[in-house]
């Protein structure tokens, strides 16, 4: 099994540049990780560190993306409760 690994800042200048150091594997794998690595931006949000690693198996590719949890934030004193 080979494995190709990446350990960056999910930002959105980072998604081009992470789907032309992919370009020897096929479209599917690029579309997969560039959409993960979106996710992360979108979800957790851009500066979040994070882990591209595909594993070309056997039988085909398989990509996973991750992101490391950040320290949960207090609540906006701006944002109060409907009680």
């Amino acid at each position: 099994m080979t494995t190709w690994e990446l350990s960056l800042l999910a930002t959105p200048e980072a998604v081009p540049e992470v789907r032309r150091l992919l370009h020897r594997y096929d479209h599917d794998v690029r579309l997969c990780v560039t959409e993960l690595l979106t996710n992360v931006i979108d979800h957790v949000g851009a500066g979040t560190p994070a882990t591209v690693r595909v594993a070309v198996l056997p039988t085909r590719p398989h990509a996973r993306g991750g992101h490391r949890p950040r320290p949960a934030r207090p609540p906006s004193p701006a944002v109060r409760s409907g009680r």
